[in-house]
């Protein structure tokens, strides 16, 4: 893999959890193919110089749910990398979750890159959850975000692995090791939400640079 040096990593928000149901997950793309604005994260969530029209491609993130996604970027623009969390107090009450601490990693061809971390805090906002009610609930999100210059990938096929990690006991599991984050609740909105059920966030994908 030709690589130049890494670009400054900008740091950015999202902001609600069900935005999972539809953030693009296959092919590159750039902020202006995300659909009617503004999104709700973009109100003041991330700085405003993540949206200048040269800032490169997608290549994956937040974290997408399934496994042996596909990427395709040229090799001599700017690309970008995102993935991040978030949960309400009520889902760590109500033991859907294990809550903070997390981490988040990614490796390209199997090195990891360093990825710089955005937090926030919100109240009082009304959530439709997974399992059909909907709540008015304190949340709190983490984000992370790499840049890459031109040519920092060769062309050809590389391996993109990211991994979300937990350490608290949850539902499934009563470990206080760091582990992959799993989903053990069943149901659509569930699996729609966090992924099949014991399906490990620890996923392999392929970017295509020509």
């Amino acid at each position: 893999m030709k690589r130049n040096k890494l670009t400054k990593l900008i740091l950015c928000m999202l902001l609600m959890v069900p935005v999972f149901s539809f953030i693009p997950v296959v092919n590159a793309s750039t902020p202006e193919d995300w659909g009617p604005k503004p999104w709700p994260w973009q109100k003041g969530g991330f700085p405003a110089y993540f949206y200048k029209k040269d800032n490169g491609n997608w290549i994956g993130g937040w974290p997408m749910l399934g496994v042996g996604g596909e990427w395709w970027i040229p090799h001599d623009e700017p690309s970008w990398f995102y993935m991040g969390w978030q949960v309400s107090d009520f889902e760590i009450e109500a033991g859907w979750d294990p809550g903070p601490a997390y981490k988040f990693r990614l490796f390209v061809d199997g090195e990891e890159i360093h990825m710089q971390a955005w937090a926030r805090h919100f109240k009082a906002q009304t959530v439709m959850f997974p399992d059909g009610v909907e709540r008015t609930v304190t949340s709190r999100a983490w984000f992370c975000f790499a840049s890459f210059d031109p040519d920092f990938f060769g062309v050809g096929d590389h391996e993109i692995r990211f991994q979300f990690l937990v350490k608290k006991p949850y539902i499934g599991s009563d470990s206080n090791e760091w582990r992959y984050y799993a989903n053990y609740q069943d149901g659509p909105g569930f699996i729609m939400w966090y992924g099949d059920v014991g399906l490990e966030w620890n996923q392999i994908h392929t970017l295509h640079v020509y």
